[in-house]
């Protein structure tokens, strides 16, 4: 069903609004128990995107319970600048879509994307932190703030009621990094308390000196997730188990950086695809009822290989596979529904995935 908004998606102890929240400034509000979060406007240099107009908000209602698509129309008529975005929900994880088109070169000293307050019951319990050089992103426990030149992939807050939110960049991490092929321009990433509240910025350009900004066309994703604690503990008792830890995956399947090759699949490759969806569907086929469907053994890698995200050029991309992981989950559910199943994930011994709070729900 497609239509005008009269209700937001929320799920067991969270919700979300996108109308009332303009009156503090904000495209979007969640709700957390008493805790909240907002997203605000996008800021290029010293113009605000203006805040959409709720009348022009559309929601998407889908087969499956739990998941929605929400769309936001925006301007910054100063800048000659629109935007889109579109938070698919899944549960409680949510992938977020910007769509910025820059109709007209301007001048500005910075172009930022989608500021981040979390209210003052929140505590940061780790950052997922990567280099941009390698492969090899560290999870950081417990930082008191983080800045870095290229995205964080993953920060992990609590609530005062003990629910997890993680906030993240989406798999298209050169995009993030576009300042590396912009001569003279920086970036910055930034999570800080101030006043009491956390604030996460990602100035995805940011000059010494007001500068020119090209006429161009960018996508940025990112995403969002609620959780308790305890989701990510899986039962494989019964299960049907794809043992991806066990799996020779063929080298064309494999991440990459630098052209050395990882032992983790790249969620992004079709051989990956392949294996995971021939194992799904002679599940779907089996008509072997409610057993879950797991995946053991997976962990995200950072991967620069182009041509698992079908470009032939040759150049280095660097993705990694957050959105991807959700995006298979839903097609997995779509197809075990009529057994009553759903998919879950397991994550290899000692991964970075085991502590990324959203990959279960």
């Amino acid at each position: 069903m497609t239509g005008l908004l009269n209700s937001y998606p929320a799920g067991e102890f969270w919700s979300s609004d996108f109308n009332a929240c303009q009156k503090n400034g904000a495209l979007a509000r969640f709700v957390v128990g008493p805790d909240e979060i907002s997203i605000a406007p996008a800021m290029f240099g010293d113009h605000q995107e203006l805040l959409p107009d709720p009348s022009g908000t559309r929601l998407h209602n889908y087969q499956l319970e739990g998941e929605h698509r929400i769309e936001l129309h925006s301007c910054s008529p100063k800048s000659d600048v629109m935007v889109k975005r579109r938070f698919d929900f899944t549960r409680g994880f949510i992938e977020i879509v910007n769509d910025i088109s820059i109709r007209r070169e301007f001048a500005a000293p910075s172009l930022s994307v989608d500021p981040i307050r979390l209210g003052p019951g929140w505590n940061l319990l780790r950052v997922l932190s990567w280099d941009g050089r390698t492969d090899s992103p560290e999870w950081i426990e417990k930082p008191v703030s983080l800045k870095s030149n290229v995205p964080f992939l993953s920060a992990v807050f609590s609530s005062s009621e003990g629910h997890l939110l993680g906030i993240g960049a989406g798999d298209d991490l050169w995009r993030w990094c576009i300042a590396l092929g912009n001569d003279g321009a920086g970036s910055s990433f930034s999570i800080r308390k101030e006043d009491g509240q956390w604030r996460l910025r990602r100035t995805i350009l940011l000059f010494k000196e007001v500068s020119p900004i090209p006429r161009r066309d960018l996508r940025l994703s990112w995403f969002m997730s609620f959780s308790k604690p305890s989701r990510d503990a899986v039962e494989t008792a019964g299960a049907a188990e794809f043992q991806a830890g066990r799996t020779d995956w063929p080298d064309h399947a494999k991440a990459s950086w630098d052209g050395r090759l990882s032992k983790f699949p790249c969620l992004h490759a079709d051989g990956t695809r392949r294996l995971l969806k021939n194992f799904i569907r002679g599940l779907a086929a089996s008509r072997r009822g409610p057993a879950p469907a797991v995946v053991s053994g997976l962990d995200l890698s950072v991967c620069d290989c182009s041509s698992h995200l079908g470009r032939g050029d040759g150049k280095k991309r660097p993705h990694w596979g957050v959105l991807e992981l959700n995006r298979f989950r839903k097609w997995a559910d779509r197809q075990l529904a009529a057994n009553g199943a759903r998919t879950r994930f397991a994550a290899a011994e000692g991964a970075l995935l085991s502590k990324i709070p959203s990959f279960n729900l």
